[in-house]
């Protein structure tokens, strides 16, 4: 990623980031409140992904999700390189405490090590956190950078932009061909994250 883009993704998402926490006019909610995510969201993951019956996603278990396992280090409390349903619903309740709803989100997105441009990038939430998240599209730029939003229908402040905290699968439509294979194809979005000190989601596919 260049400097430019750095730059450019810390900008946007600090700027943009006020504005989700404080806008709005007279009359208006100042914020977008988080989303009221299903109690049972860390045992459902572990129905879906824990594939040795273990109580705990690991090992080749995490590439089935690649959402949790860009976010390992932070849902892992224990370290022990694996994601338990109590740990997943302890990183959901962090995302409640922060009170976010809303969050501008860039991504800069490569196809075997290269931007791509006009590549339709969507952001799919994971089955396990219940049918309350709407997934988030955008279209990169010549340097392979997309701006990442839910639909306005979906929002209930149409003036703002963004995605809602949540694990999500990310998939790609270039040229009419869909992309879901790569070592970057999912994000946690979350205050802390940990693309957040760049600004950027990096999203990698690759392609033989």
């Amino acid at each position: 990623m260049t400097t430019q883009s750095r730059r450019f993704g810390k900008f946007v998402f600090s700027l943009s980031l006020g504005a989700v926490l404080s806008a709005g006019c007279s009359g208006e909610p100042r914020r977008i409140e988080p989303p009221s995510f299903q109690a049972n969201a860390g045992s459902a993951a572990i129905t879906e992904y824990d594939s040795n019956k273990d109580g705990k996603i690991g090992g080749d278990e995490l590439w089935k999700s690649p959402a949790l396992k860009s976010a390992l280090a932070l849902i892992d409390s224990n370290k022990d390189g694996a994601i338990t349903g109590e740990e997943i619903d302890a990183r959901i309740q962090q995302w409640r405490a922060s009170r976010v709803g809303l969050m501008p989100v860039a991504c800069k997105v490569l196809l075997n090590g290269k931007p791509v441009a006009k590549a339709r990038i969507t952001f799919e939430p994971e089955a396990f956190l219940g049918n309350i998240l709407h997934a988030a599209t955008g279209v990169t730029d010549e340097e392979g950078i997309a701006n990442m939003s839910i639909s306005p229908e979906h929002l209930s402040n149409p003036a703002l932009t963004g995605v809602a905290p949540g694990f999500y699968k990310i998939v790609a439509e270039i040229e009419n061909e869909r992309h879901n294979a790569g070592p970057h194809t999912g994000c946690e979005i979350a205050l802390d994250a940990s693309w957040s000190g760049e600004g950027i989601v990096p999203v990698e596919f690759t392609k033989k």
